[in-house]
């Protein structure tokens, strides 16, 4: 239940180690990778989390 919450919530791309290669091997700017990992977090938190619960809670009642 936690695996969607932990892979998608890296507030910060050094949080992430293939994230950080990849920005190296494609030259983005670190201010780009912040931003997208904040956007992830956020669509994270009010969107995946609360499905991820209902999900598990409708698998407890089969």
């Amino acid at each position: 239940m936690a695996q969607v919450v932990g892979f998608s919530t890296p507030l910060l791309p050094y949080q992430a180690p293939p994230v950080v290669m990849a920005m190296g091997l494609a030259r983005i700017p670190f201010r780009a990778a912040v931003s997208v990992s904040l956007s992830l977090a956020i669509v994270t938190a009010v969107v995946l989390v609360p499905l991820d619960y209902l999900w598990f809670g409708l698998l407890a009642k089969l």
